[in-house]
């Protein structure tokens, strides 16, 4: 469950260590862990950020997972979860580590990346047995929101695609 720690001194984050984060809401300490170091946080090993409770980020939250004097290191891997939609990741400042969700149209994965196996997902909602924004994963295609998955939706997934 989540909690706030706060260290009075420095904290080491070894290589073999794993930081585990929950996230179920925006109050740091009651809906999501924070760690909270007066001196300085060597940080190594993994981080996993989990989504706990059924909560679902909105693009644009942000979530203060560590607080610090300063800083050293970073993680040798990061692992967020996929929500289709959005970008789930996490940055580093001057005085901390958040995690965001950002909006990603298009990607209904929840890798990051509007790619291929995110447009195989769009043809299956334009064609076939389950085809239409009520299928299942298929709503995230209906980007101009008018209750349907059609050539307008396709255009706004290429520029989300290619980036033009």
């Amino acid at each position: 469950s989540p909690a706030r720690i706060e260290f009075g001194g420095d904290l080491v984050l070894g290589s073999f260590s794993t930081l585990e984060i929950e996230i179920g809401g925006t109050q740091p300490g009651t809906e999501h862990d924070q760690l909270v170091v007066a001196g300085d946080v060597s940080l190594g090993g993994r981080l996993v950020v989990k989504l706990i409770d059924g909560f679902v980020p909105s693009a644009g939250q942000s979530f203060p997972v560590i607080r610090y004097a300063s800083h050293s290191g970073w993680f040798s891997e990061i692992d967020v979860p996929a929500v289709s939609g959005l970008c789930i990741e996490v940055f580093e400042g001057l005085t901390g580590i958040t995690v965001v969700a950002n909006a990603s149209p298009g990607d209904v994965n929840g890798d990051c990346n509007v790619d291929l196996s995110d447009f195989l997902s769009l043809s299956e909602c334009l064609n076939g047995p389950n085809a239409g924004p009520n299928a299942p994963g298929c709503g995230i295609f209906d980007f101009g929101a008018d209750d349907d998955v059609d050539l307008r939706d396709v255009a706004f997934f290429h520029t989300a695609f290619t980036g033009h």
